[in-house]
């Protein structure tokens, strides 16, 4: 079986359209959050960047 151009192609060109906007919208979304968390990081002081504290070297065992 041959793959042809057409076949690859979306039927409808609205499905093709509103799966680009969708993926340009995911794609905003995720830089904008990542540019935050960057800006975020920046201008917190390094002991506060941990979100859980590292407990290892509390615990004994027995």
């Amino acid at each position: 079986m041959v793959l042809r151009m057409r076949d690859m192609l979306y039927e409808n060109p609205l499905d093709h359209f509103l799966s680009l906007l969708i993926d340009l919208l995911i794609f905003l979304v995720k830089s904008v959050y990542y540019a935050l968390e960057t800006i975020v990081l920046t201008l917190t002081p390094y002991q506060f960047r941990k979100l859980k504290p590292n407990l290892s070297f509390e615990l004994e065992f027995y």
